[in-house]
């Protein structure tokens, strides 16, 4: 069943009352294990763009899934390899999905900072 508005599990304060838990249940957790075995294979492997790729597509899933800290974390870990590569795509790509993390929490303040420091 999909979870929509009447998910038992709370959500966080900042969250938007109506935001959709976007997952069936049982597929969620197979395709979090998919990603996170990529994820692993990519890193062993020093396969730099699977691995951002991986972090990236990880990022997203946990911020739809409202694990918004985690998903921060992988953004991250995106953007610290696409600046280390000079990939501005990977560079802006990483930047816009933390600004949807912070979007979907409610938060605007981070945003704001992000902007200004893409526009200097």
């Amino acid at each position: 069943m999909a979870q929509e508005g009447n998910d038992p599990r709370p959500f966080p304060r900042s969250t938007p009352p109506r935001f959709p838990r976007l997952f069936v249940e049982e597929d969620h957790a197979k395709g979090r294990e998919y990603i996170e075995k990529a994820l692993r294979l990519a890193e062993e492997g020093k396969d730099y763009f699977s691995f951002w790729n991986a972090c990236y597509v990880l990022g997203c899933f946990l911020s739809w899934n409202c694990e918004f800290e985690k998903a921060q974390d992988y953004f991250y870990k995106a953007l610290d390899l696409s600046l280390a590569a000079r990939n501005n795509m990977g560079i802006t790509s990483s930047q816009i999905n933390l600004g949807m993390n912070y979007i979907f929490q409610g938060k605007i303040a981070p945003l704001i900072g992000s902007a200004r420091s893409l526009c200097v």
